[in-house]
């Protein structure tokens, strides 16, 4: 399912929208289309209120790294960190709260890819390919697309093919693909490179390049039958831009619904509504995400091809938008509670007792109640109040503190 990705720019400490073909050396030479006045923990905590997961900081040069902390703080588990990620500091920014890391120039000594760099950023990850994404930023030349490093000003000697997909595929989660020649200019995306990677990506990969309106992203949906994501960066109304809103954007992620084809064949594919739909082990009533699908392309595979249809669906319940948990009380509301019925309960239950065994401070005087038992009762009801209070209150705390730490628990 095609997914808009949010991302947070850092470049000089500051969050930034750039005309990415101009980053190099010289300051002279940038273009930057927006430079926010808000820290990029602000955007991180945008992202997390959205349950946009899968939100990339990318620094861009140094100077950069107390703003990334920063937003990795607000949102610990629930972005991805890139620029500058060697073997020596993978490890580093997964503690301090990333995610995934994003690794490029460093695979590249002198331009050349190096498996061995490859397996050393690996290493110090526990060879956790779940933690690691591929960054194949790239430049077209000769009507190829060449991986860019070093603020995608030098070409090196790979191309962004199948056959490199292929290699590094076993080596991480996914990919993250920006079309340096498109960048920042909102001149729209590069079509050829979308359409490719939806054919020869089998893990998740984000786009990012050129992005001007929302129809992008039905845009990339459809070259790509739903299989990559797109990032939109300076058309955004929160980085400057006019044409798209986050809220639309954010609107649109939740809006997704799927059709879904099962095939009388143990792994089967269709296409349904310009919609990729796979179904594993003819289980059509099990909730499949993305990461249990077994994608084959009808073009290519005869089976797919021949299979019979069996169950055609029209419902959003297979491949439904992120659904999150969040509390309804402000965290201090859902504590003071806690701590109200606490002391409650306590206080309450104490009086009850006594008035059940008709304690002699409590009954006894003529204006003491005359059946102790019975006003027991009435107050061991209020006590059954206030834990039933002591569990919402407690619940709400309980989700303020898992989102604070590793977001909003997803109900699918």
């Amino acid at each position: 399912m095609t997914k808009f990705r949010p991302c947070i720019d850092l470049h000089a400490g500051q969050v930034k929208q750039i005309v990415g073909g101009t980053l190099s050396d010289q300051d002279s030479q940038l273009r930057t289309n927006h430079t926010s006045k808000l820290p990029a923990s602000h955007f991180a905590n945008l992202y997390r209120e959205h349950g946009l997961n899968g939100a990339h900081v990318i620094m861009l040069g140094p100077g950069n790294e107390a703003a990334a902390r920063e937003a990795l703080k607000t949102w610990p588990g629930g972005l991805q960190l890139g620029g500058g990620v060697i073997a020596e500091n993978a490890r580093q920014w997964i503690e301090l709260g990333a995610k995934k890391v994003i690794v490029t120039s460093y695979l590249f000594p002198e331009a050349r890819f190096s498996f061995d760099r490859l397996k050393a950023v690996l290493v110090t990850l526990d060879n956790d390919v779940g933690k690691l994404v591929i960054d194949l930023s790239c430049r077209r030349t000769g009507g190829k697309w060449m991986v860019a490093m070093n603020k995608w000003q030098t070409l090196t000697d790979m191309e962004v093919n199948q056959e490199s997909i292929k290699l590094l595929e076993p080596y991480c989660s996914e990919f993250l693909i920006h079309a340096a020649d498109n960048e920042g200019l909102q001149n729209g995306i590069d079509k050829d490179l979308v359409i490719k990677l939806g054919q020869w990506c089998t893990k998740p990969v984000t786009y990012a390049g050129g992005a001007r309106d929302i129809q992008d992203l039905d845009l990339v949906r459809d070259l790509s039958a739903g299989w990559v994501d797109l990032t939109i960066g300076s058309a955004l109304d929160v980085f400057g831009g006019s044409s798209v809103t986050f809220a639309e954007c954010a609107k649109w992620n939740q809006q997704q619904s799927f059709r879904v084809l099962a095939f009388d064949e143990p792994h089967g594919c269709g296409e349904v509504q310009r919609q990729p739909v796979y179904l594993c082990n003819r289980s059509p009533t099990n909730y499949l995400t993305r990461r249990t699908l077994v994608r084959v392309h009808p073009a290519r595979d005869s089976t797919a091809r021949a299979a019979k249809p069996l169950i055609l669906h029209s419902t959003a319940s297979y491949f439904a938008p992120t659904i999150t948990m969040k509390p309804v009380v402000s965290a201090l509301n859902a504590w003071s509670c806690v701590v109200v019925s606490v002391f409650a309960i306590v206080i309450l239950s104490i009086i009850g007792g006594l008035f059940k065994s008709n304690h002699h401070s409590m009954v006894g005087t003529t204006k003491d109640p005359g059946n102790g038992p019975a006003v027991a009762g009435s107050v061991f009801a209020a006590v059954i109040v206030y834990v039933v209070f002591l569990v919402f209150c407690g619940f709400q705390a309980f989700l303020h503190n898992r989102q604070s730490k590793r977001g909003a628990i997803s109900l699918n």
